[in-house]
């Protein structure tokens, strides 16, 4: 609590001592799905329990909505390191603006010199996270997003221990009314808005990368050719997607020296890093974001 009662002060002290009109504010939290917190059971049996779910959320900022002008009086460039397993509600930003703006986040790793330790994370947690290193989708980059848990059917278990190097912006969120975004707030003198961001780990066990999609974990379940209990992300990439998968849309969300070939069947792993990994996070009551890999930093 001190670290947030230390940047409302910061913040309160940042705005211009200016003639500009008084702004308006977003407060802006983020907090896990039930079924990131508590587990949930799958379509075709597992029921899956995260034991961390540990990623940064914050640089969060406003720029102008569509056909609007949008002022924004401060610039929040921090992120807080949260284990979504552990989470509650929890700030990420007061944003002060004024007008028709466009709210955006990004999640990603643990920055050099702006991450605050939200719950369940640690000093430790930012070190390791920091490490470069790299996978079949990304060269020489930061971890973004851990994830360790286990699922268990009929007596059998299996873990997965995940990290993943895509860094995400997200904005313009689908409002639910199919017109509109949720991201789009309207902002005048002495407003005091908020907007929530869930974290949905459970996106990472879509069949296929729509929302009515049913959760899955037999395709990962079948990786483990080595019987070991464990789940890689190397494994899942020994094992044929669902034949659904498009592969053109798959090569616009992945790095092109990963993307898999035209007369090549994706792989599970290409299904969870390339096209559900990037909806794990959207505002609260919408649909999913427009998303913008942000690599190579």
């Amino acid at each position: 609590m001190k670290h947030v009662a230390h940047l409302l002060l910061i913040t309160a002290g940042c705005l211009p001592a200016d003639d500009r009109p008084e702004p308006g504010s977003v407060f802006v939290t983020v907090e896990p799905s039930q079924a990131t917190k508590e587990g949930f059971t799958t379509a075709d049996g597992w029921t899956v329990t995260f034991d961390r779910f540990l990623t940064a959320v914050g640089d969060v900022n406003v720029h102008s909505a569509e056909g609007g002008s949008c002022i924004d009086y401060n610039d929040p460039h921090y992120q807080w390191l949260i284990d979504f397993t552990v989470a509650g509600r929890e700030k990420v930003a007061l944003v002060y603006a004024l007008g028709d703006c466009s709210v955006e986040f990004s999640v990603r790793p643990p920055s050099d010199d702006d991450t605050l330790l939200g719950p369940g994370g640690s000093e430790q947690d930012i070190v390791s996270m920091r490490v470069r290193a790299s996978d079949d989708y990304s060269e020489d980059e930061r971890i973004a997003v851990l994830v360790r848990g286990h699922a268990e059917r009929a007596g059998i278990s299996k873990r997965f221990d995940w990290a993943f190097r895509h860094r995400y912006e997200l904005t313009d969120c689908e409002h639910p009314s199919g017109a509109g975004f949720v991201s789009d707030i309207v902002l005048q003198g002495g407003d005091a808005l908020g907007l929530d961001i869930i974290v949905r780990g459970e996106e990472l066990f879509r069949q296929l990368n729509q929302d009515d999609a049913p959760l899955q974990f037999d395709r990962m379940a079948a990786a483990d050719a080595d019987g070991d209990g464990s789940v890689s992300l190397t494994e899942l990439a020994e094992v044929d997607g669902p034949p659904e998968l498009d592969v053109e849309e798959l090569k616009s969300e992945l790095p092109v020296e990963a993307a898999p070939a035209e007369d090549e069947q994706p792989s599970m792993a290409d299904l969870v890093y390339g096209l559900l990994l990037p909806r794990i996070a959207r505002f609260a009551g919408g649909g999913e974001c427009e998303v913008e890999l942000d690599a190579g930093w």
